[in-house]
């Protein structure tokens, strides 16, 4: 479905630019946070990171009701979500378009996941964000064998590769295991089912 900007209501087409003003300001608070990081060590990767946005929330369909802006928890939020008009996307200030290194798709006779798509990003969203990490070198180990952090390590600084990758809604399941275990302190447990594939983390 694709919804041009001239079918667009004034006021709901100024309700779509301050939802994505207000998601690009989360987004900047969030880059601005991960460029005071110290550069995560190659050791510690991969790393995956979740932070909130004003848009968590699945509005119920065609509500401009306040009292129903607070539905289903998700990840990415807006009713018109990569449908936006040209001009409404600029007018929010993002970049129209990014590319991807590459896109494989499993077509439905090769795979029972219908749907599944796998997108390596390189490094396009890691240099936006400025996620790094450190090369390990030759004399790294001695280093961090006597003590010292991984950020004086002499290894090289490089910006880490991302992927996207559908499979199964991962977006769904971490939020359901985030509400589902939270501790009173905050914490998340992890489940005991998971807890084989978290490397010692629990």
């Amino acid at each position: 479905m694709k919804i041009e900007a001239a079918k667009m209501t004034p006021d709901v087409r100024a309700e779509v630019i301050a939802q994505g003003k207000a998601l690009k300001a989360s987004v900047t608070s969030l880059e601005s946070r991960l460029a005071q990081a110290e550069s995560a060590s190659l050791l510690r990767l991969p790393n995956s990171l979740i932070a909130p946005t004003p848009t968590c929330h699945r509005r119920r369909g065609r509500s401009h009701d306040a009292a129903d802006r607070r539905g289903t928890p998700r990840f990415s939020g807006g009713r018109y979500g990569a449908a936006l008009a040209q001009d409404v996307v600029a007018g929010c200030g993002f970049a129209p378009r990014g590319e991807a290194s590459q896109v494989y798709r499993l077509e439905e006779s090769d795979l029972c996941l219908v749907g599944t798509a796998e997108i390596p990003l390189g490094d396009f969203q890691a240099r936006r964000l400025g996620i790094r990490y450190r090369e390990e070198s030759s004399d790294d180990r001695p280093l961090q064998a006597a003590g010292t952090p991984p950020s004086a390590a002499r290894g090289r600084l490089r910006y880490a590769h991302t992927l996207n990758a559908t499979a199964c809604a991962v977006p769904r399941m971490i939020v359901a295991i985030l509400e589902n275990n939270v501790q009173a302190d905050g914490s998340v447990r992890v489940p005991d089912v998971l807890r084989p594939f978290m490397g010692g983390l629990t």
